[in-house]
């Protein structure tokens, strides 16, 4: 929430970048994110070619997680 708040920018990139970036593993990531997304904190836009876009949620009504270019959330990601 931090590294979303510094800036007001939205965080874009890969898994694997974003934990890098964040230094934690894919897997701990994806699950930090989940549950930040279920307490309304933060907004999901998965994208194609594994590419995310995670901003601060200023919008309740909008999903938590929402995907492009896809016909459904994948797996990883259900709330």
């Amino acid at each position: 929430m931090e590294t979303l708040a510094e800036d007001d920018a939205p965080l874009t990139g890969t898994l694997g970048r974003l934990g890098r970036r964040l230094e934690l593993p894919p897997d701990e990531l994806r699950a930090c994110l989940r549950e930040l997304a279920r307490a309304g904190w933060i907004q999901i836009l998965i994208q194609p070619f594994g590419r995310l876009t995670i901003r601060v949620a200023y919008e309740p009504e909008t999903p938590p997680v929402r995907v492009v270019g896809c016909r459904s959330v994948p797996a990883a990601w259900q709330l």
